[in-house]
């Protein structure tokens, strides 16, 4: 792939990312927050 192309498509993804206010990671937050309790209930 171009790397002029690739750098270009993530300028404008991190343009949508700070326009709506979003994160790609904030939808695992809530899974390293709630994985340790959920696993710690078979290994009790």
């Amino acid at each position: 792939m171009d790397p002029e192309a690739v750098a270009e498509g993530q300028k404008k993804m991190n343009k949508l990312f700070k326009e709506y206010g979003v994160s790609p990671f904030t939808p695992l937050k809530g899974l390293f927050i709630q994985g340790p309790v959920f696993i710690s209930f078979f290994l009790a």
